[in-house]
């Protein structure tokens, strides 16, 4: 038997090697694309996030990749075999992936460790299943690397929300899978345990080197346990990219917006600047736009202070515990949201003038709305 960690060191010496790979594949449902030409590569012992609002067709991806779901075109191969594509396709279960559902999907009437081995009495790689001695050893590597060991003998209902989903991790990891799939596995814990457990996952993958794909729509969530992010929008991929590069470098407005929940302020270039409503901003990288653009500025790269004469006012206020978040706005009605940690707080009704971080700010094509709104102004 290879022990978890002897199973880890092996799959860093294959580390560069590429564990997944999508080209062009596509699912509809009725007329409309679910998945839309999605192609990426996963190395192994990568983990990777797919990213986006509820529809975007990341469950959708993550279900073809499991093979819960067939793709219309496009193939999909694992471990350099083609597991989907054209007429070829090959169920779930000849797949070697795990899977950690949204739900735990635990068997009720099963404890801990029956739980946990069950995926080893036939598993993809010996289909008559592992000897008893064997498969005890795997389940109890398994557990204790979630840091489960001494529950073995309970049952789904003996165990807090966050000690089921480490069992269903462990399950996942007990008949060492060439890939691992986690459908929004943090979706119905609490905040705290939330936090707490996504570190703890990510930790436990790296221990393993278990290649893994995450599906998230929190953002904090994608970016803080991913080595890589995918976001998507209405099945297309719009980036993949480290998480420091989507946040610093968001290659279209859906990525800016999404990731970064910046503010957006059309702006009209005047010859020495970037013209907007809260003044006239030297960015010095202007790319294709000459003369219209819509600036992005994220909410902690704006500075406040107050002005008594100054034309901007701050009208709400929300503590979020280390930092306040303010809406300010401007005398011509355009609101922005700032985040600042500064004490003490400013007051609502507190006027104010602003300061940009200008090495945050991005420009992208304007929508219609802001050009009509830099028209009227």
């Amino acid at each position: 038997m290879i022990s978890l960690n002897k199973f880890a060191a092996i799959r860093t010496l294959m580390l560069d090697s590429i564990i997944l790979q999508l080209d062009q594949v596509s699912k509809r449902f009725s007329a409309t694309p679910v998945v839309d030409a999605v192609s990426l590569k996963l190395r192994r012992g990568e983990l990777l996030s797919l990213l986006g609002a509820s529809g975007c067709g990341k469950t959708t991806l993550l279900r073809l990749i499991a093979g819960f779901e067939r793709p219309e075109s496009g193939t999909i191969e694992l471990s350099g075999q083609q597991v989907a594509g054209g007429k070829y396709w090959q169920a779930p279960e000849q797949r070697d992936i795990g899977m950690v559902f949204q739900d735990y999907a635990l068997f009720p009437h099963l404890n801990v460790a029956e739980n946990v081995g069950f995926g080893l009495k036939k598993s993809r790689r010996k289909r008559s299943g592992y000897p008893a001695q064997q498969a005890k050893e795997m389940v109890s590597a398994a557990i204790a690397q979630v840091g489960l060991s001494g529950l073995e003998k309970r049952y789904p209902h003996e165990l807090s929300g966050g000690q089921q989903q480490r069992v269903a991790l462990a399950r996942a990891l007990a008949p060492q899978p060439a890939l691992i799939l986690l459908d929004e596995p943090l979706s119905n814990l609490d905040v705290q345990v939330r936090s707490h457990l996504r570190q703890e996952i990510r930790t436990i993958l790296k221990t393993t080197g278990t290649t893994a794909i995450f599906v998230t729509h929190d953002q904090e969530e994608a970016l803080s346990i991913s080595d890589r992010v995918a976001v998507m929008n209405q099945g297309k991929l719009e980036q993949l990219a480290t998480p420091e590069t989507l946040y610093d470098e968001p290659a279209t407005r859906f990525v800016a917006e999404f990731v970064t929940q910046g503010n957006f302020l059309p702006a009209t270039y005047s010859g020495t600047g970037w013209k907007t409503a809260i003044g006239t901003l030297m960015v010095e990288d202007s790319g294709e736009f000459a003369h219209q653009a819509d600036v992005m500025i994220r909410q902690q790269d704006i500075k406040l202070e107050p002005a008594p004469a100054g034309s901007i006012v701050i009208v709400d206020r929300q503590f979020l515990g280390r930092e306040h978040r303010y809406c300010i706005q401007t005398s011509s009605g355009t609101r922005l949201k700032v985040l600042s940690a500064v004490k003490p707080a400013l007051d609502i009704g507190t006027r104010v003038r602003v300061k940009v971080n200008l090495s945050g700010v991005r420009l992208f094509e304007p929508t219609r709305d802001s050009q009509l709104e830099s028209a009227a102004h």
